[in-house]
């Protein structure tokens, strides 16, 4: 049993058994979420799996266990998903990340992007309805930046955006595009300081940029970077404006259970579901294309 008060709980990697069928999981995480990065039970499978906190759960791979599944919070599928169990139990909704594209245009603020100082001041702002960092020399030396909100990369994504610095180049004032690939992993360089799409401009350069298929996942973060080096001539700054994320199209759209189910809670954003065994459903259940039920189905109440 794993129990956090109110905490995240989060798989990087697989989790198995030791013994086929012997050993259980039970996380009890309160409010906190509950990421599963990989597989689950993929080699060795578990007897059973139970969250119980109400915070919310996201999975990116398939589950094996022998005995019951149990979800209480809400689940977010971040990958096509097979549950392998006996009774596969959601008490709340499920859904998918599916790929959907971000837009921001920073005409009324930031829309949810945060900044963040490294070393020195943070002086990211918006400016004329654009992201702006002025780069205040006399402020000192600063490295800070400025982050979109997670977005679903599956199958890689396509960036685009318009820039615009009047910074100092070459060494100084060094403009960064960087990209945390999975919800903490580490920030990797998308578009380094040497580019020539950072070059000294008074209007707006449209810039392109993307993160492979092999890389993307459920949650991904891009962010601008500011990196002045020295504390001196600052210049009138870096503006960003018009960002558009592009996810490949596709993504976490389809849920096979291969046992009994029992719905608690609305599915949406799927593409096809499938339960083998018999269902218990308590909630709407949408999705783009087929639904199919082997066994007895039991509707609590008016379903669609």
């Amino acid at each position: 049993t794993l129990t956090t008060t109110n905490s995240a709980v989060t798989f990087s990697s697989t989790v198995n058994g030791t013994t086929a069928n012997t050993q259980s999981l039970t996380i009890a995480q309160g409010s906190g979420t509950v990421t599963f990065s990989s597989t689950v039970g993929a080699t060795v499978a578990l007897s059973s799996l139970s969250i119980s906190g109400s915070g919310a759960i996201t999975l990116t791979g398939n589950v094996t266990t022998t005995g019951t599944q149990t979800y209480t919070g809400a689940v977010t599928l971040g990958a096509a998903t097979t549950l392998t169990a006996s009774t596969v139990i959601f008490a709340s909704t499920v859904t998918s990340s599916a790929a959907t594209t971000s837009t921001y245009d920073f005409a009324s603020g930031t829309q949810g992007w945060t900044s963040t100082a490294i070393s020195g001041p943070n002086s990211w702002t918006t400016d004329a309805g654009a992201l702006y960092n002025p780069n205040y020399g006399n402020l000192g030396t600063e490295n800070s930046y400025i982050a979109s909100p997670a977005f679903s990369s599956i199958g890689g994504a396509t960036i685009t955006f318009k820039s615009k610095t009047t910074n100092e180049g070459g060494y100084y004032d060094r403009e960064h595009l960087e990209v945390d690939y999975n919800n903490g992993s580490g920030w990797a360089t998308l578009i380094d300081y040497t580019s020539a799409v950072w070059a000294y401009s008074t209007s707006y350069t449209t810039v392109s940029s993307s993160i492979s298929a092999a890389n993307g996942s459920a949650s991904s973060t891009l962010r601008f970077r500011l990196n002045t080096i020295d504390g001196c001539c600052g210049a009138p700054g870096w503006w960003i404006d018009d960002v558009v994320i592009v996810p490949a199209a596709g993504g976490a759209t389809t849920l096979a259970v291969t046992g009994d189910a029992s719905f608690g809670g609305a599915v949406t954003n799927m593409t096809t579901l499938s339960v083998s065994g018999t269902s218990t459903i308590s909630a709407n259940i949408t999705t783009s294309s087929t639904q199919a039920y082997t066994g007895a189905v039991t509707l609590s109440g008016g379903r669609t």
